[in-house]
């Protein structure tokens, strides 16, 4: 089960079982888990449950979510995903990606790309992200795609046992 979003320097696609052993030691840098949510430490058990969920998405008629590796020069570095998928409404935005590949346009890059295909094939009017107040670059990122913080939600997200102030931040139609 595979999909794909091409790119000008990457392809958005679909996670592989085979990705673990490049992805997994990403996903445990200290740096990716600071704003993610993702589990602690992250094994290849995880990774396998992940990509099985993904591909059992993929075949839904309508998929409450799109998660797709990033991928530079045939090496996954990352992820993106559209989750809470409402048709043709809204979608909530996610992305990480592995430090030695930030401050290089990727993930501007792939945020535009990703934001594109809600619009054009999903037919979202709204997308939405939340960003840890303290994570400049992330909102950084956003504000570039032409994304609007639309105010902070106090003690807005529980991450790793701690209530974090959050912006919340838009892109509409």
């Amino acid at each position: 089960m595979k999909y794909a979003i091409k790119a000008r320097n990457m392809t958005l696609r679909s996670p592989q079982i085979a990705d673990a052993p490049v992805v997994i030691p990403y996903i445990n840098d200290r740096l990716v888990k600071r704003f993610t949510t993702i589990p602690s430490p992250y094994r290849k058990k995880d990774w396998l449950v992940w990509v099985k969920s993904v591909h059992a998405q993929i075949r839904k008629k309508q998929p409450g979510k799109y998660n797709f590796m990033i991928e530079v020069e045939q090496r996954p570095i990352g992820s993106i995903s559209l989750d809470h998928v409402t048709p043709k409404h809204k979608a909530t935005l996610g992305y990480w990606l592995a430090k030695e590949f930030r401050n290089k346009g990727i993930m501007q890059e792939a945020v535009g790309a990703i934001t594109r295909f809600g619009f054009a094939q999903l037919k979202l009017q709204r997308i939405e992200a939340t960003v840890d107040i303290t994570n400049k670059a992330s909102r950084r990122v956003l504000e570039k795609n032409g994304f609007k913080v639309e105010g902070v939600q106090k003690k807005g997200v529980m991450h790793r046992g701690q209530l974090r102030d959050v912006y919340m931040l838009a892109k509409t139609k």
